[in-house]
C-alpha cells in the first residue's frame, strides 16, 4: 500500500475472489496477472502505468467500478466462438473490442491486447489506442474498437479508418468503417476483417 492506494510493482499473481476498495496502480515495468479463478472487482479507480501490463486470463473477470486509466497494457484472452464476443469492457467508462465472427467457424482462444493512450509501433498519427488481436483459428469477423476522447487525440470521428501494419506498410483494415459513441465510449466498427 502507498498513501492508500494498492501498488504493484514486478511481476505478480493476484490471488483474489472478491472486491477491493482502495485504488489500485500498475507501476511503471508492473506485470500483473489475475490468478486462481479470480473474479476481481475494484471499488474505485485503476490506473496502468507506461511499460506495465495487467493480463485478465480466460475464464478470470475483472470490473472497475471507478475510472480506468490505462497507459500501458490491458491484456485478455476469451474463447471465441461464432458469437459476439466482448474483450476489455471492464468498467463503465472503460471499453476495450467487440469480435463478431461472421462464419460457422469460431476463432478459438483469442487473446486481445489494449495499449492505451498511446501510438501503435511505426506510427505518430491517428487515435492513441493500439489493439493487437490473436485468435488461435483466424476468422473473418465483423470488429467494433473502442477508445476515450482524449485517446481520440483531437481526429475527427466521422473520419476515422481502422488500420492494420502488414509487413512495411498500413492498410485498411475492414470495409465499412462506421464511427460513433462520445466520450470514453467512442468507437469505430468494421466489417469483414480477415487479417490479424
Amino acid at each position: 500500500s502507498n498513501g492508500g492506494n494498492i501498488v504493484f510493482k514486478g511481476p505478480v499473481s493476484i490471488y483474489s475472489d472478491g472486491v477491493w476498495n482502495a485504488p489500485v496502480v500498475i507501476a511503471a515495468g508492473g506485470d500483473v496477472t489475475l490468478f486462481n479463478n479470480s473474479n476481481l472487482t475494484i471499488n474505485n479507480n485503476l490506473t496502468i502505468s507506461e511499460n506495465s501490463i495487467m493480463r485478465i486470463p480466460k475464464g478470470y473477470a475483472l470490473m472497475v467500478n471507478g475510472t480506468v486509466i490505462n497507459n500501458g497494457v490491458l491484456e485478455q484472452i476469451i474463447d471465441v466462438g461464432i458469437e459476439n464476443t466482448e474483450f476489455l469492457n471492464i468498467s463503465p467508462n472503460y471499453f476495450g473490442v467487440e469480435i463478431d465472427p461472421t462464419g460457422e467457424v469460431g476463432m478459438g482462444d483469442t487473446t486481445v491486447r489494449i495499449r492505451g493512450n498511446q501510438f501503435c509501433d511505426n506510427a505518430d498519427f491517428g487515435v492513441k489506442r493500439c489493439f493487437e488481436i490473436t485468435p488461435t483459428t483466424p476468422q473473418t469477423a465483423d470488429i467494433k474498437y473502442y477508445f476515450s476522447e482524449m485517446e481520440r487525440n483531437g481526429e475527427t470521428l466521422e473520419n476515422l479508418l481502422v488500420l492494420h501494419w502488414e509487413t512495411h506498410n498500413w492498410y485498411a483494415a475492414g470495409l465499412n468503417p462506421t464511427s460513433g459513441g462520445s466520450g470514453d465510449g467512442q468507437c469505430i466498427a468494421v466489417t469483414g476483417v480477415d487479417s490479424y
